[in-house]
């Protein structure tokens, strides 16, 4: 469908006259061209008016007003480059100042004086001995490792690196001319990222055990039981605890967006889980975000005039499709909020979160939402 059919369209769907036409049209236009049509998962040769229409014209005549005025007013789209700027500002706001603070504290200088703290061998040393872990495939550690400058020895793409790769991080760290005479060869900072999160559940959490990315990064460090330490130098016994301090890690979790329900779940699963496993002293805990999506923010769009009597309607979702086993690991009692009922109008550049309204992802025979997702679990 070209523009001109999906204008004619939505123009029958929505019931709009000139005037109106004349009003939203550009905006959408505008948003289509610079955004909305970059997304990842359209089909191909499928662009964002084509979709709008099709999606719009699925609705009920009294519900296209009341859908249109929660896009129009709440829908947030990450493209790429929004993106790339957040990794940007993840190193510029809250790595590199970690790094600068600890080289502070180590140095005995004030942690205003800038330009001292940057050019000391302290904190080339500490920006050295932090590990960066991408969490997801959508961590876009690629892009922070160039803006920040670490080496490949100090960053894994994944969460769940193989042995060959520790053993090639330890052996780096133990001939880094850098760390030579400092008596220090292993890492003392770490750094996990990763793009998105709205509940917080796929990094932390206790069903019948504690599951999560976070959790297995958490087991992955905590240290050998007296009598089963392997040789680090073998390569068939390298772990993940080889490569760090056995006193305390400084442990970050970075989010280029993040809800406060999230930030606050997995600081609440983590601290219980390094409590019950007598890890308070070996891990020091922190997870902050670029950018945090306030529980008052989404209140609103929940709260938007007749948007929930829209969306409570059975005939607009798939729900034995939408319904998997992850899904209902949330909450689910009104399951038309998205995953966990986070209530989000939040569509990503490569993707649409679960946790957004499922109006806006699902994609099946019964109804196909503006931005089809896909499925990561």
């Amino acid at each position: 469908m070209n523009d001109s059919l999906a204008v004619s369209l939505l123009a029958k769907v929505t019931k709009w006259d000139e005037k109106r036409l004349s009003k939203e049209l550009p905006k959408l236009s505008f948003l289509a061209r610079t955004k909305y049509d970059s997304y990842s998962q359209f089909d191909p040769g499928f662009r964002f008016m084509s979709s709008f229409a099709q999606w719009m014209s699925q609705f009920d005549k009294e519900d296209v007003e009341i859908i249109y005025s929660a896009f129009n007013k709440y829908l947030t789209f990450i493209s790429s480059e929004q993106i790339k700027y957040l990794v940007d500002l993840m190193y510029s706001s809250k790595i590199k100042p970690f790094i600068r603070d600890l080289s502070a504290i180590k140095s005995g200088l004030s942690r205003y004086q800038l330009n001292k703290i940057e050019s000391s061998q302290e904190y080339k040393i500490q920006k050295r001995l932090s590990l960066v872990v991408g969490l997801s495939d959508g961590s876009h550690i690629d892009i922070l490792r160039r803006t920040a400058g670490f080496s490949n020895e100090q960053v894994l793409p994944m969460y769940y690196p193989n042995q060959e790769k520790l053993q090639d991080m330890f052996d780096e760290l133990h001939k880094d001319s850098l760390l030579k005479g400092s008596n220090r060869n292993l890492f003392e900072s770490l750094f996990l990222v990763d793009d998105f999160t709205a509940s917080g559940t796929s990094f932390a959490r206790k069903e019948d055990k504690y599951k999560g990315k976070i959790i297995k990064v958490l087991k992955g460090l905590k240290p050998k039981e007296a009598g089963t330490e392997g040789n680090a130098d073998d390569e068939s016994d390298i772990e993940l605890s080889d490569l760090f301090v056995k006193d305390k890690i400084n442990m970050n979790v970075l989010f280029c967006v993040a809800t406060e329900d999230a930030i606050s779940n997995i600081n609440r699963e983590v601290e219980k889980y390094i409590n019950e496993n007598n890890m308070t002293d070996l891990i020091h805990f922190n997870v902050d975000s670029v950018q945090l999506i306030k529980t008052e923010e989404i209140n609103r769009v929940k709260n938007h005039p007749g948007l929930k009597n829209v969306l409570k309607k059975d005939k607009y979702y798939d729900w034995s499709a939408i319904l998997t086993d992850s899904y209902r690991k949330g909450k689910h009692d009104e399951p038309y909020w998205g995953f966990n009922e986070c209530g989000l109008l939040l569509v990503l550049s490569h993707n649409t979160p679960n946790n957004t309204m499922p109006v806006i992802w699902e994609d099946t025979s019964k109804f196909r939402g503006l931005f089809p997702r896909i499925n990561r679990h």
